[in-house]
């Protein structure tokens, strides 16, 4: 990479349509369109505000690939860019409707006299030049990106290296580049990755995926490093860092299981929530995919906490204990309530719930201990 010694007009610069901030719905769409989505979600008012008081800071050169022709994509600096696009009404601002909320004074002259109308540039060769800048400084530097963003520039990191890696293998190399560990490069391919097959390759439902991928990416990758959710969707989670071996964990996945924890993330039509709705309680929800009574009363009651109550009880025998005390203290706890005909009904059918319940047990019971 090296400094241009002389600054590019904004007018030819475009912004870059493989930014790993824009989600993949966004990705390789037009100008517009980026910048309809960094104009929504990215704040960029007050950077507008902070440039017409302040002008350009200098010390903030943007960096693009070589120019193709006449025109430069900004590989860093997006959200500057899209600030300066809507300043100067350039077409993409135009197309999208976008203007600045304070319109006054900004003519021409004034954006040149803030030295606004022309930028410093850092020209990388290509995008292997620029890779590692990038992945260190949103990787683990200061100006991170979100999980899902690391994630996916992650993983393309990973196919574009993998068949040059070194001797300690594709994800060190990776991990090396942006300050970060083989295993944590690992974790976020696997997260990433398993989505992309359950879109391309197993055809899952595209809107619980693309809901997992832009709204819980943080919470599925938490849910990948527990001890049991890699097991309950097929994903040979050994702690192997091979490519090739990674690769075939996640092409090997259980496509009925890895929809079923999916559609767990994702709010259900009935009642507008997820089963997993609090990320505090990954651990829990590992728990109750390992115990066969407790998935299936998760399911039948579309209640994680009936499920963890299972899971934590363990036994028949103590969970039957544990609702007699409880039994045993609404029993005293009756003349606290307001009695009617309701209340009467729903404690005759626990009773005969009960009954039946007791006659389940005793039906179980084998003819040795009869």
């Amino acid at each position: 990479m090296h400094r241009l010694t002389e600054p590019v007009p904004v007018g030819e610069l475009d912004l870059d349509p493989d930014n790993p901030r824009l989600p993949e719905d966004i990705q390789g769409a037009s100008q517009s369109a980026i910048l309809e989505y960094l104009y929504e979600n990215d704040v960029l008012e007050e950077l507008i505000e902070s440039y017409l008081t302040n002008g350009y800071f200098e010390s903030e050169p943007l960096i693009t690939l070589p120019p193709q022709d006449g025109r430069r994509i900004v590989v860093e600096g997006n959200r500057r860019l899209a600030a300066l696009i809507i300043l100067h009404q350039l077409p993409a601002a135009l197309e999208a409707g976008i203007t600045p909320e304070r319109e006054e004074d900004i003519s021409d002259a004034r954006l040149a006299e803030l030295g606004l109308d022309q930028l410093p540039v850092v020209e990388a060769d290509n995008l292997a030049d620029v890779a590692s800048f990038l992945g260190f400084r949103h990787i683990s530097g200061l100006k991170r990106w979100n999980a899902e963003a690391k994630a996916r520039w992650l993983f393309k990191q990973v196919e574009a290296r993998a068949d040059s890696a070194t001797d300690r293998g594709v994800f060190y190399d990776v991990g090396r580049q942006v300050g970060s560990n083989a295993r944590g490069v690992r974790s976020s391919y696997v997260a990433y990755g398993l989505l992309r097959h359950a879109r391309d390759v197993l055809h899952l439902d595209p809107r619980t995926v693309s809901y997992v991928s832009s709204e819980r990416f943080g919470v599925w990758l938490r849910l990948l490093g527990t001890a049991n959710v890699p097991t309950y969707i097929g994903l040979n989670n050994r702690p192997t860092l091979r490519y090739e071996e990674v690769r075939a964990q996640v092409e090997g996945v259980d496509a009925d299981r890895l929809a079923e924890v999916l559609s767990d993330l994702t709010p259900s039509p009935g009642t507008g929530r997820p089963v997993l709705g609090d990320s505090r309680d990954v651990t829990e929800y590992s728990d109750v995919l390992a115990s066969e009574p407790a998935r299936l009363a998760m399911r039948e009651f579309a209640s994680l906490d009936m499920g963890i109550e299972i899971a934590r009880e363990g036994d028949l025998a103590p969970r039957l204990r544990q609702m007699t005390k409880t039994i045993e203290l609404l029993t005293l706890d009756v003349k606290r309530y307001q009695v009617g005909t309701d209340e009467v009904k729903a404690a005759e059918e626990f009773a005969a719930t009960a009954r039946g319940l007791a006659a389940t047990v005793k039906a179980a019971l084998p003819e040795d201990d009869v």
